[in-house]
Order: C-alpha cells, then structure tokens, then sequence
C-alpha cells in the first residue's frame, strides 16, 4: 500500500502548485500604463530692471471727502525668483510739485499664482509713500507677466495735503505700472 499513498502525495503537491500558478497568474494581461508626467506650474520671468509706465498716488481725506493726487515715476528690480517666488527692490520719484510725496524706497519680498495674479508682498519698511504714517497694513493687488507688471497699494494713513495742514484721515491708493528695460525668457520654472 505503500504506492497509491505516495502517488496520492505527488497528486496532491501536483494540485497545490497548479493552483498556486493560477491564482499568481490571475488579473489583466495587458501592461500597466505609465504614471501621467506632471508638469510644474510655469510662472512669469520676473528677474530684471523694470521702468516707469505710468504711476498715480491719491489721497482721499476721509473728513472733507476731497483729495489730491501726484503722477509717480516708479522703477523695480527683480532680483531674484523660484517658481512663484521673487524678491527685489522698488523706488519712486516725481517731478516739480510730485517731488516730495512721490520718493520712497523698499525691498520686498512676493509671491505670484501661475497666472501672474500676486497672492502675497512684503516690505523691508512700513509704506511711507507721501510723507504718511501708515494707520493700517496695506493691501497690494497686481497682475504680472513678464512684459508689465500692475500693482496697486491701498491703505489709511495719517498725511498732511499738499497745503501742509494738519495731520489727516487718509485713504491712500498708489498705482504703478511697468515695463521690463531687458529682454528674458518668457516663463520661470
């Protein structure tokens, strides 16, 4: 009897494998697909010198509901930039009258969507612009592309108007516009 329990053995082991080989073998023959690639957001090319294309700063007194306004010649700097990223210097002036009310100076620090919209901006010193005392954090909006760049600053702020009163109640708005001076790629990775 030793035979057919041997040959039962070997049918067994046999039966084992057989269903080991077809369920590893289970599932779809064909070849998986590969992982789609994604690509990185591409942002507008902002490292460069950026010059005046047009600039305004309004004072809205809050008391009176007048107010007065200078044309500013605004410049930027871009000096550096990763993805979204970007940071650099601003500066502006004006003519004649626009003089004193129009020079400022800052660093800032920014960050852009990939359509060029700034969701953040940061400066190295409170927002002087018109010889003010901020009263308020500004709210900086702009639209970016590696041509132009439009910014628009908005705050309160305690100022003198151009007659040199007192200290006022002052909706302040700065809009600028400018163009990049030098040729660059026209997106950043």
């Amino acid at each position: 009897m030793g035979m057919p329990q041997r040959w039962v053995e070997v049918v067994i082991r046999l039966v084992t494998v057989s269903v080991t080989l077809a369920s590893v073998g289970c599932g779809s023959t064909s070849p998986a697909a590969p992982s789609p690639v994604s690509n990185p957001p591409r942002y507008p090319a902002l490292v460069g010198h950026w010059v005046p294309a047009g600039g305004i700063l309004v004072f809205n007194y809050r008391d009176t509901g007048t107010g007065d306004g200078w044309r500013c010649a605004v410049m930027m700097d871009v000096v550096s930039q990763t993805a979204g990223n970007f940071a650099g210097s601003m500066g502006g002036n004006g003519t004649g009258v626009s003089e004193p009310a129009c020079t400022f100076s800052f660093e800032f620090q920014a960050t852009m969507a990939p359509d060029g919209t700034l969701t953040d901006f940061r400066m190295n010193s409170p927002f002087g612009v018109g010889g003010c005392t901020p009263s308020s954090a500004a709210i900086i909006t702009g639209a970016l592309t590696n041509a132009t760049m439009n910014l628009t600053f908005n705050d309160r702020a305690l100022c003198r108007d151009k007659s040199g009163s007192p200290v006022r109640d002052t909706e302040r708005t700065l809009t600028i516009s400018v163009t990049r001076l030098s040729g660059a790629s026209a997106f950043e990775d």
